[in-house]
């Protein structure tokens, strides 16, 4: 290679994730080389509010029929992370100057508020949360954990290519991660390669080895906060590494105990896809599911 750098990514091509949220809690904008390697998938939150408020609603949802235009209901997204709060505010993240999420508390927000109004959360009575988004498996729990998401599609990829159950068994390769970590999974002829990165002082080494033309994976989950979104920057002050590994500790027990460990055996999700979305990959899902990333221009 000669030294001006260029972006050469293997014949699949490199898919990373989470890259934004290195920008939004670094401060710098993405580098624009990097933004055709972005994942285009909107966070949970984001998608939620796309199907809640923006773009579907429950009663039209099970109607097979799309949203009225005008909104009805309000989003508010509770998340671990700070970087939820510029990120509901991208541009991307808009429709018709309106934003998808209309606000963002975190979790130690949250606790403040339910301490300020002296709600005794052993008094309430549980409630089931509102179809379609009552039921999930644990390997969107997983999210949670540095790795989390790239247990889940590796858990997946054989069904979506093969048509193949996987197992949905757990993969130690990449939980509890410290740095880095790899792990690969062959479906057919093709082999396909994982990195993690957790935290953000590991992340450019990575960017380097991409730009250097060296890497070898084929998704690449970036992971902002060293262990996952349970040592989030929203999370309570002072925490030590114990507080966050019994944080992964329980995501990993409900991994265990709960019965849907696979997103595509999530019934609810299945019927997402088959009454609105017309099937994973469709036009209709990616316009709802799916943004896209613009160089960002800031003054310093």
């Amino acid at each position: 290679h000669s030294k001006q750098v260029h972006l050469v990514p293997p014949p699949r091509g490199i898919l990373l994730h989470r890259l934004k949220h290195a920008e939004e809690c670094g401060g710098a904008p993405m580098d624009k080389r990097y933004i055709p390697l972005q994942n285009r998938t909107r966070t949970v939150e984001e998608s939620d509010a796309a199907h809640s408020g923006g773009e579907l609603n429950g009663e039209n949802l099970h109607a097979g029929r799309p949203s009225p235009s005008i909104r009805t209901t309000r989003s508010v997204a509770v998340a671990p992370c700070t970087a939820r709060k510029f990120e509901a505010q991208r541009e991307e993240m808009t429709k018709k100057g309106l934003s998808d999420i209309d606000a963002v508390l975190t979790t130690r927000e949250l606790v403040k508020l339910i301490k300020l109004y002296g709600v005794d959360m052993n008094q309430l009575e549980p409630e089931p949360a509102d179809e379609p988004f009552g039921t999930s498996s644990t390997s969107g729990k997983l999210f949670g954990t540095a790795g989390g998401m790239t247990e889940a599609l590796m858990r997946t990829l054989p069904f979506t290519a093969e048509n193949r159950e996987s197992g949905c068994t757990k993969i130690s390769e990449v939980r509890n991660v410290k740095g880095f970590a790899d792990a690969s999974l062959k479906t057919g002829k093709t082999t396909y390669r994982f990195g993690v990165v957790s935290g953000l002082g590991n992340v450019a080494s990575v960017l380097e080895e991409i730009r250097a033309g060296n890497c070898r994976y084929d998704f690449v989950e970036i992971m902002v906060c060293a262990g996952g979104c349970v040592n989030g920057g929203g999370q309570p002050i002072g925490g030590d590494s114990r507080a966050v590994k019994a944080r992964m500790k329980a995501l990993y027990g409900l991994d265990e105990k709960e019965i849907i460990k696979c997103a595509w055996k999530n019934r609810r999700l299945t019927e997402l896809y088959e009454a609105y979305l017309e099937g994973p990959g469709s036009k209709t899902g990616k316009s709802i599911l799916h943004t896209n990333y613009t160089e960002r221009k800031v003054l310093l």
